[in-house]
């Protein structure tokens, strides 16, 4: 397995413990919970909403573990999710769970992931395995209980990963060129871009969505354009299926 994605809701503690479980499983290594960064979806306004439905997208709380030649990424983060991927048509109650295999490609599982009948079932299910041996004999046979060497985990700086920022700035000229020259200066793709209309106090909101890039040059290129003065207010960062 090259990738998994979970798809949960919370603020992001049970979503990070369920990442763990299920990563220490694929990719057989122990997965501390302190190494799984983890964002909820409390901060969520309106405007997120919004500025998702107009990309045609839905905001998601993923959690996402891909191994890369460096190591493992782990994160818990609300994500904006295309309508046509098929995390996007899960809802409710429901987890999904999008592999994607080496062999085997893509692929989708889900099930309800709250609730008292379904919570129930798993934990009936589990005292059973327990009873009859088979988590014993299944668990002795992955190698994370017998391997010591420590997996290396990759920092949010060399996560790669389309990301969204949204800008509130003065509706005057030459602002917009210095946002996407910063963006530039930091080898950052911008794959699309999106101008509001200025609101009654003069203000205009920019949106960009960049083509995939390292975590830390899109943080670092936010960061330099509020530092700039471009914006009015902080700046709002996503990341993007």
């Amino acid at each position: 397995m090259s990738k998994g994605i979970v798809h949960c809701a919370g603020d992001g503690t049970d979503t990070a413990h369920k990442l763990g479980i299920l990563a220490r499983i694929a990719f057989e290594t122990r997965i501390p919970l302190g190494s799984v960064r983890t964002e909820g979806i409390q901060g969520l306004t309106q405007q997120d909403l919004e500025s998702a439905k107009r990309l045609k997208c839905r905001i998601k709380l993923l959690a996402v573990a891909r191994r890369q030649e460096r190591g493992l990424e782990l994160r818990v983060a609300p994500t904006l999710v295309p309508e046509d991927h098929p995390l996007a048509a899960v809802h409710m109650n429901y987890n999904g769970i999008y592999v994607v295999g080496s062999a085997s490609g893509p692929q989708l599982f889900t099930g309800q992931g709250a609730g008292a009948l379904p919570t129930a079932s798993a934990v009936l299910a589990d005292v059973i395995d327990v009873a009859l041996g088979k988590t014993l004999a299944s668990f002795n046979n992955f190698k994370f209980f017998n391997n010591p060497q420590p997996t290396p985990f990759l920092p949010e700086s060399d996560e790669l990963t389309g990301s969204y920022a949204r800008f509130v700035t003065p509706d005057k000229p030459g602002v917009l060129a210095g946002i996407t020259n910063i963006f530039a200066s930091h080898s950052i793709s911008v794959r699309s871009m999106f101008q509001a209309e200025p609101d009654s106090e003069g203000r205009a909101t920019i949106e960009v969505v960049t083509h995939p890039v390292l975590g830390g040059a899109f943080l670092n290129a936010v960061a330099e354009i509020d530092r700039m003065g471009i914006t009015t207010a902080p700046s709002v960062c996503y990341r993007k299926l």
